[in-house]
């Protein structure tokens, strides 16, 4: 957190590096997958698998969203499942659509939200 300027108003900053191990990590666990799937009868052909870049990855959204109606497979807008009692959803789950951009600080603020008013 750093002070914006002289109102008192700050910024949050954060300067992401992966551990400098993660490569090999993500060569050996490729490696065993490879054998995984070899001994359970699948191929994977040379040169389809693609790892993506930090931030590149897929989330989904609206598989369990919020409604102001108790149905099934919805949650309260405090993320309370419908379904289970005290069983909160604080993924992209609940959301209708998600942003095209850097999710993680949406989904991070809604964390906070439903931490700060259920809890």
């Amino acid at each position: 957190v750093e002070p914006t300027g002289t109102n008192g108003h700050t910024r949050l900053v954060i300067h992401y590096r992966p551990a400098a191990a993660q490569v090999e990590q993500i060569k050996t666990a490729m490696k065993l997958m490879k054998k995984v799937l070899w001994r359970l009868g699948c191929i994977v052909p040379p040169g389809m698998v693609h790892v993506r870049p930090m931030g590149a990855s897929a989330h989904y959204s609206g598989t369990l969203p919020m409604s102001s109606e108790k149905s099934s497979c919805t949650v309260s807008k405090q993320c309370e499942s419908h379904d289970f009692e005290n069983l909160y959803i604080v993924d992209g789950a609940t959301f209708p659509f998600l942003p095209a951009k850097n999710l993680t600080f949406t989904l991070m603020a809604n964390a906070v939200r439903v931490a700060e008013t259920a809890f």
